[in-house]
């Protein structure tokens, strides 16, 4: 957070643009949205349907992060202990939760099939180094 920008550009319903986001194509600060299409909105639809779900279910608190973690859950698949979102309980059958437990597992330690080698791992950091995913 503490290189994120001070201010953050969100016009209601995407009705505008930033100017900046045309480059140097244009000297105004904000441009009527001539693009009208492929832009991102805080609210969306996450519909699930299935023999273990709950069917006419209003899910609360979800977060697009949420999504990984329910989908490895519901595939019966571990779920890394490190992983940011929470399981939608929500949406499945209270059948299928008692069946079915969460399974974290962890990632920090290497298996020997798919583990990275010293130098694979060396340049995976500087990449992301260079992304400036991390520091």
């Amino acid at each position: 957070m503490d290189e994120a920008p001070d201010l953050f550009f969100y016009s209601q319903m995407s009705d505008y643009l930033s100017g900046s986001i045309l480059g140097f194509g244009s000297n105004k600060v904000i441009l009527d949205n001539f693009i009208n299409s492929g832009h991102h909105r805080l609210n969306g639809i996450f519909i699930v349907q299935g023999k273990n779900t709950n069917s006419g279910t209003e899910i609360k608190d979800a977060e697009l992060i949420d999504l990984a973690p329910t989908i490895l859950f519901m595939m019966g698949d571990g779920i890394p202990n490190d992983m940011d979102g929470k399981i939608l309980k929500s949406i499945f059958t209270p059948i299928f939760l008692s069946q079915n437990k969460p399974r974290y597992i962890d990632v920090t330690q290497n298996d020997a099939q798919g583990s990275l080698t010293p130098q694979e791992q060396e340049d995976i950091e500087k990449r992301l180094k260079e992304l400036r995913y991390i520091t």
